[in-house]
C-alpha cells in the first residue's frame, strides 16, 4: 500500500468516525439543536478537521442519512429474497418501511429533514448524489419484486412501467410518515390508526392494478400471517411490536424518540 493509499483509507475511517459520533449526537440533542463546534467536541477532533471533510452542516446530514439508507436497503432486499408469493412479497415491502421507521426513528428524522427543499438545495451535489446511490437499492429491490410478478403471471402492467409501481408505494409511504410526524395533525382529522389505512391503501393499491391473488382490503388475517412469516424467516433479528395484531402495531410512540 503506497502512502497515498493509505491516507486516503485513514481519511475515509474517520470520516465514518465523524458520521457514526454525529449521529450519537443527534440522538441526544436532535441534529438542528448540534453544531459542528459541538460535533468536533463530542468527537474529539479540531473544528478545522470536520471542514476538511464536510464543507457544510447540510453535507455532514447527508452523509449521516446515508446511514439510514443503507440500513432501509438492506431491509427491502431482505425481503425481495424472501421465497414468497410476489404479492405477499409487495406487501412486505411496505411493512419492512414501517419496521425501518419504528426502530430506526433517528434515522427516519434525519431523511425527512435532508430532503426539506431549503436544506437538500444547500448541500453539495457530490453529497446529494452519494445519498440517492445508497437508497438507489431499495428501488431496485422494489422493482425485482414487479418483474418477478410479471415472469409469474401475478399482474400485467398494460400501460405502467415497473418504476411507476415503486413510485406509487413509495409517495404512499412517504406522505404518509410525515402526517404521522407532524405533531396533531392526524388527532385533528381523528386518523387513529394512519399504518393501518396506509395498509389497506397498499391493498387497494395493488388490487387495482389486478395484482393477483386480489383480497379483501379490510381482511387482516392474512396480514397478521405474512407478519409472523416475515419475523420467523426474514426478520428473525427484529421483534414484532407487542400490543395489537396487525401493520399498526407500528404507530410510533414517544419510548421510541431517541432510539437508534
Amino acid at each position: 500500500m503506497t502512502a497515498a493509499e493509505r491516507r486516503q483509507r485513514e481519511f475515509a475511517q474517520r470520516e465514518q468516525c465523524l458520521v457514526h459520533a454525529a449521529l450519537d449526537l443527534a440522538a441526544e440533542v436532535g441534529f438542528m439543536g448540534m453544531s459542528m463546534a459541538d460535533l468536533a467536541r463530542h468527537a474529539e477532533y479540531a473544528t478545522g478537521t470536520l471542514y476538511k471533510h464536510f464543507d457544510c452542516k447540510e453535507d455532514l446530514l447527508m452523509a449521516m442519512t446515508a446511514v439510514g439508507n443503507r440500513t432501509r436497503s438492506e431491509m427491502m432486499q431482505r425481503v425481495a429474497a424472501w421465497n414468497a408469493p410476489s404479492r405477499q412479497k409487495m406487501m412486505a415491502i411496505g411493512y419492512s418501511d414501517l419496521l425501518f421507521v419504528a426502530n430506526h426513528p433517528v434515522h427516519f428524522r434525519l431523511e425527512q429533514l435532508a430532503t426539506a427543499e431549503d436544506v437538500w438545495s444547500r448541500a453539495s451535489e457530490s453529497r446529494r448524489t452519494a445519498l440517492l446511490e445508497t437508497g438507489a437499492p431499495c428501488g431496485a429491490a422494489v422493482e425485482a419484486i414487479v418483474d418477478e410478478a410479471v415472469a409469474a403471471g401475478d399482474v400485467t402492467l398494460r400501460t405502467h412501467r415497473r418504476e411507476d409501481v415503486a413510485l406509487g408505494l413509495w409517495t404512499m409511504s412517504m406522505g404518509m410518515h410525515t402526517l404521522v410526524h407532524a405533531g396533531g395533525l392526524l388527532e385533528f382529522h381523528d386518523i387513529s390508526a394512519p399504518y393501518g389505512l396506509l395498509a389497506r391503501n397498499y391493498t387497494l393499491f395493488l388490487n387495482a392494478l389486478d395484482w393477483q391473488p386480489v383480497v379483501d382490503p379490510l381482511d387482516e388475517s392474512w396480514r397478521i400471517a405474512m407478519r409472523d412469516r416475515l419475523h420467523a424467516e426474514v426478520f428473525t433479528d427484529y421483534a414484532p411490536p407487542a400490543g395489537a395484531p396487525t401493520l399498526t402495531d407500528l404507530e410510533p410512540g414517544p419510548h421510541a424518540k431517541n432510539a437508534r
